[in-house]
């Protein structure tokens, strides 16, 4: 399950968003619903979730400055603005922060939801890549020495029959 954090000051969207629909059909856990960045960050440290979902303008904290803050706990997470504001310098500084995507309220439930799913199927491509480098480092540094060994007795063969064509041709 992925999780989701959502971070909206306004309750009735906060609430909204949580109940539109069932999540857990589409594997994700909402893992919080909170008012503002300050407390979005508090959840960072305890339970990173996988996409954050926020609003830019809030009270206590913004959603731009819970972004940048909340990558000291977790570099993985990938973030969607939902903003009321057509401002495109919030876009701008949300491309700079690797925002997924920037939906302007109101919007349609599906195109949230859309939005979401998008940016979980990236998140899963992500850590799938992850895993496999993880698992071709781990496989190489256990090979290296055994390649490096190879390479060795390769070389001495080599020497050895290149020393005794030497001494065949005396």
């Amino acid at each position: 399950m992925i999780k989701l954090l959502i971070v909206e000051d306004e309750e009735i969207i906060r609430e909204g968003i949580v109940h539109m629909l069932n999540w857990e059909a589409y594997h994700i856990s909402i893992s919080g619903a909170v008012a503002n960045g300050k407390e979005a960050l508090e959840h960072f440290k305890t339970c990173p979730p996988d996409l954050l979902l926020t609003d830019i303008r809030m009270p206590v904290m913004d959603g731009l400055q819970l972004i940048k803050e909340a990558r000291q706990y977790s570099r993985s997470f990938l973030p969607i603005i939902l903003s009321g504001y057509n401002d495109f310098n919030y876009a701008k500084q949300g491309l700079v922060l690797g925002v997924s995507d920037y939906i302007l309220k109101p919007c349609r439930p599906e195109d949230l939801l859309k939005s979401i799913l998008s940016a979980k199927q990236h998140w899963e491509e992500r850590q799938k890549t992850d895993r496999t480098m993880q698992q071709l480092q781990s496989t190489w540094s256990k090979n290296r020495t055994l390649a490096k060994q190879h390479k060795l007795i390769q070389w001495l063969e080599d020497r050895k029959e290149g020393i005794e064509n030497r001494n065949k041709e005396l």
